[in-house]
């Protein structure tokens, strides 16, 4: 209790929310943003041709090509037209536009599809998927569970960051260049109340793209044309977009059913156990990684007219690259029944 009743006294001595003078940002939901001109859905137009071949009764290969590009992004516009108003408080602040934005922001997709289907017999078939894809751009959008980057904020305050540094293109999170899943079925033991079926299937992918990327101060080169709370504090892209990856995963799973089914008159009951076997061999590799980018906030450098310098304008954290927690590793050889 002391110690909160300390944190308010010294808020309040500081001039409570009046203080504005150090405010890098503000954003207070149903005053300083709207929607002037309703939404569209973001879309993506795609194009896919395929061919699919028949090896007699038994087997197909299929192969499609497929390139889509998305549009109508969903983004923040704060610049010199949306104007500026005043909340409860007396505190003036920027106003902004949700809007769909497509000029500046690119997220394309170009991939192969295959796949194969064989059965050798009634009781052996064997089939497999191949997947080349590239995925690139310059917004990942809502790429993973818990992102809050369901707006770009590539055309908010324009004026103080450049896209080639801010937001460039490149491979995005989502690009695995290639899956590759392969499967076999043996039903070892098919009759009228017995069966057991063999499976294994094999999976490999490649390793998810990631940058070095963190935040720098560029109110020492920008002069403000008039926000009231700037966003001084920009994204820069210290590597190109993409050029990391995470380790590429391999794992071969097997399972075993058996099943009884019940005669007479609980025909048409049955019951199975299958025990199963993931990761089979073991495989290691990291699916995670911290990407921390430490800025060296005594040797600031203009983004616009210099290169920054490794080892004196910034440092790639003690672990970059590295897995951190248990759940950036590849889950091991594990028995399931």
């Amino acid at each position: 209790q002391q110690v909160i009743e300390e944190m308010f006294t010294w808020f309040e001595a500081q001039g409570g929310t009046s203080a504005t003078d150090l405010l890098l940002f503000a954003n207070i939901p149903g005053i300083n943003r709207g929607i002037p001109n309703g939404l569209k859905s973001p879309y993506a137009d795609e194009a896919t041709v395929g061919v699919t071949v028949r090896f007699g009764q038994n087997g197909t290969v299929r192969a499609d090509y497929v390139h889509r590009e998305a549009h109508d992004f969903y983004a923040v516009k704060v610049d010199q037209t949306t104007g500026q108003v005043t909340d409860d408080f007396g505190n003036t602040l920027d106003y902004g536009d949700i809007v769909n934005h497509d000029d500046l922001l690119e997220h394309t997709y170009d991939g192969l599809h295959t796949q194969v289907s064989y059965r050798f017999s009634p009781r052996l078939t064997v089939g497999g998927t191949w997947t080349w894809s590239h995925l690139r751009g310059n917004w990942d959008g809502e790429r993973v569970s818990g992102s809050d980057k369901w707006a770009s904020n590539i055309v908010k305050y324009p004026e103080y960051k450049d896209p080639s540094w801010n937001a460039p293109s490149g491979d995005l999170y989502g690009d695995r260049r290639h899956k590759v899943r392969a499967w076999t079925i043996w039903n070892a033991v098919s009759t009228r109340r017995h069966g057991l079926s063999i499976s294994g299937l094999l999976n490999f992918l490649t390793g998810a793209p990631y940058s070095a990327v963190a935040e720098i101060d560029v109110s020492n080169f920008v002069e403000n044309p008039g926000y009231a709370t700037p966003a001084v504090l920009q994204d820069y892209f210290f590597s190109n977009r993409g050029e990391f990856r995470t380790d590429d995963i391999l794992s071969l799973d097997l399972a075993f059913n058996y099943t009884f089914t019940f005669p007479a008159v609980l025909n048409g009951l049955s019951i199975f156990v299958q025990p199963e076997i993931r990761n089979v061999l073991n495989s290691q590799g990291a699916a995670g990684h911290d990407n921390t980018v430490i800025v060296n906030p005594e040797e600031p450098f203009n983004p616009w007219t210099e290169a920054p310098v490794l080892g004196r304008n910034y440092e790639l954290g003690e672990n970059f690259g590295q897995p951190v927690s248990e759940f950036d590793y590849q889950p091991p050889r594990t028995f399931l029944l």
